[in-house]
């Protein structure tokens, strides 16, 4: 979820991009977070922006099929990247990551 009139909207962060890197290291669900919080501001974030929806995301509509079923196994090393710049808190957006999987 992106909230609307916060950097991230302004910097061009949508809903549905997929965390894929804080500072040029790779993130997951298990460690996107901590990757944020322990850097220095500023922090540049790479997205994911062709990562298909999951089929439970509540900010699409339904019918969507889950990552799963239709990305290769290893294949989401491979996508089209937005990076922006996290100046200050708050960026306005918000990350959800479930247990293997990765951050949206």
């Amino acid at each position: 979820e992106v909230l609307p009139g916060y950097p991230a909207e302004a910097a061009g962060v949508r809903a549905g991009f997929v965390l894929a890197e804080v500072n040029g290291r790779k993130v997951d669900a298990k460690t996107w977070f901590e990757e944020y919080q322990s850097a220095k501001m500023p922090v540049t974030l790479t997205f994911d922006t062709q990562a298909p929806a999951l089929a439970n995301n509540t900010f699409f509509n339904s019918g969507a099929k889950a990552v799963e079923d239709v990305v290769e196994e290893g294949s989401l090393d491979s996508f089209e990247a937005f990076r922006c710049s996290v100046d200050a808190l708050p960026f306005g957006m918000q990350v959800a990551a479930s247990p293997g999987r990765r951050p949206r």
